[in-house]
């Protein structure tokens, strides 16, 4: 079984876009040529984005995801590798 991350970046994929974005509070976003659109009906909570994030960061980098500093790593586990931002 994947990771909850999985099916979001399934979607990237297939879309071919550029970047999601989870914002606390909001929706998830599809960026597809400079474009934003909706990939969710529900806003996604700051504990839910946590829990996505945390999940598939390397264990070196876990222990950063203080919501302080911007973080940065790869994830390889998924449908294909992709970079993961985190930024307070």
């Amino acid at each position: 079984m994947g990771a909850k991350l999985d099916p979001f970046i399934k979607r990237l994929l297939e879309e071919q876009a550029e970047q999601l974005r989870f914002e606390p509070d909001e929706p998830v976003v599809l960026v597809k040529a400079g474009q934003a659109r909706r990939l969710s009906k529900q806003a996604i909570s700051d504990r839910q984005i946590s829990a996505l994030i945390t999940e598939v960061a390397p264990p070196d980098v876990a222990g950063r995801l203080d919501g302080t500093a911007e973080t940065e790593f790869g994830y390889e586990g998924g449908p294909a590798a992709v970079r993961v931002q985190v930024t307070p």
